[in-house]
């Protein structure tokens, strides 16, 4: 999966993933935490902001569910 994302994922799948497509993995250690961002240019309406804004985040209790 490391060496090759993009052939490991296609064979898992069973599809032929498109030819621009690049698949980055990222190994997990207890140290790193990982972000990905939307593309540049995905702004928020003013009601979706709305929504979402005002929130905390207990960074000490996070869990996720694998």
């Amino acid at each position: 999966m490391l060496r090759d994302p993009k052939a490991a994922i296609s064979t898992l799948l069973g599809i032929e993933l498109p030819t621009a497509l690049e698949v980055v993995v990222h190994e997990e250690t207890p140290s790193r935490l990982h972000i990905v961002l939307p593309p540049a240019g995905d702004a928020l309406d003013d009601a979706s902001l709305e929504a979402v804004s005002g929130g905390t985040v207990d960074w000490n209790n996070l869990n996720f569910p694998m």
